[in-house]
């Protein structure tokens, strides 16, 4: 086949490509094919009706818009005073209830048998060195461990009971440790007596938490067998400290080493296992009230020395009533990861 015929050959071809062409765009093609359009812009037409109408109804952007742009909050006096939500002070989700403690137990009677904390199970500690020769601790980690809202409530009783023993009136707690279940059901057992919580970064240098511990004058100390080391360098600067309660080491097989330096420095030692086995009673009413002294945080202390912000029941409840209210996304299925 020579040049000429050749390009003749491709002339013809792209003439009938664009007469196919022309043939769909006007209509004219063959009625099989007309039937599948058909059928496609009727489907798309349904699926649009079924996702566009409810999704203007239920999700309109519209309205999402201007929900956003309303004005929220306005000062009780002129700009430079607080401010509060426009539709008046957000204290409670439920009246009456203006501590911590009874926050909780209202929240376990309502959600008894549902899973409130859960920890997944350390199975195995590796070191992985890297290419630049750091050594990196790697974990293997098991399922999630779950305790229920009850079961929470009635644990807090006994260990509320425990600490009953080995704290004076008007004392104050410090816990120092990393974010784990043990923390939490600690700080609402020492919220059920009615002992203000100081909390303090896991991260601080040992001179910064020497400092919370004495500014506070703390009595009991709270911490981790893993940060127990540290304990035993910082014991001996804070006088005030008598007793001491460890939450037990993540990994089982782990030995505490300093624990003799720690017993030479506190009149109590114990686990958390230990404190919640001390007694057969359940320390059920708290005698907190709502103006009360809740919990001392400590800042991170990246700007200076760390410092400690006060906070009583009534500002962590009604904190807890706000922020529901602007962000109303939150519900009973949603779930926090603490690390």
């Amino acid at each position: 086949m020579d040049r000429k015929a050749c390009f003749k050959q491709t002339n013809d071809d792209h003439g009938n490509s664009k007469e196919t062409i022309d043939r769909l765009v006007k209509g004219t093609s063959p009625l099989w094919i007309q039937l599948i359009i058909l059928l496609l812009r009727a489907w798309f037409f349904i699926y649009d009706c079924l996702n566009y109408i409810p999704y203007e109804l239920f999700n309109s952007p519209t309205a999402k818009l201007k929900r956003s742009e309303r004005i929220k909050a306005k000062p009780i006096k002129d700009p430079d005073s607080p401010w509060i939500n426009v539709d008046g002070p957000l204290t409670e989700d439920f009246p009456g209830v203006d501590t911590v403690d009874k926050l909780f137990t209202h929240v376990a009677r309502l959600y008894g048998d549902k899973p409130a904390l859960g920890t997944r199970e350390l199975l195995e500690i590796y070191e992985e060195k890297q290419p630049n020769g750091r050594i990196f601790e790697k974990w293997v980690l098991g399922n999630y461990s779950w305790q229920t809202f009850a079961q929470i409530h009635e644990k807090i009783g006994r260990i509320a009971s425990g600490l009953k023993s080995i704290v004076e009136n008007d004392c104050r707690a410090v816990i120092f440790s990393e974010t784990r279940a043990d923390w939490f059901i600690t700080a609402f057992s020492l919220f059920r007596i009615n002992v203000p919580v100081v909390t303090v970064y896991a991260t601080l240098g040992e001179e910064a938490i020497a400092q919370a511990i004495n500014e506070t004058e703390a009595t009991l100390l709270v911490t981790s067998a893993e940060l127990l080391s540290k304990i035993a360098v910082i014991g001996k600067k804070c006088p005030t400290l008598r007793s001491l309660v460890y939450f037990r080491p993540v990994h089982l097989s782990k030995k505490i080493a300093t624990m003799d330096i720690i017993k030479q420095q506190f009149r109590n030692v114990m686990s958390l296992d230990e404190l919640e086995a001390h007694t057969n009673t359940v320390s059920e009413v708290s005698p907190a009230g709502r103006n009360d002294t809740a919990m001392i945080m400590y800042t991170s202390g990246t700007t200076g020395a760390a410092k400690g912000v006060i906070l009583t029941h009534y500002n962590i409840v009604s904190s807890v009533a706000g922020l529901g209210a602007g962000i109303p996304i939150i519900s009973h299925t949603d779930v926090y990861i603490g690390y």
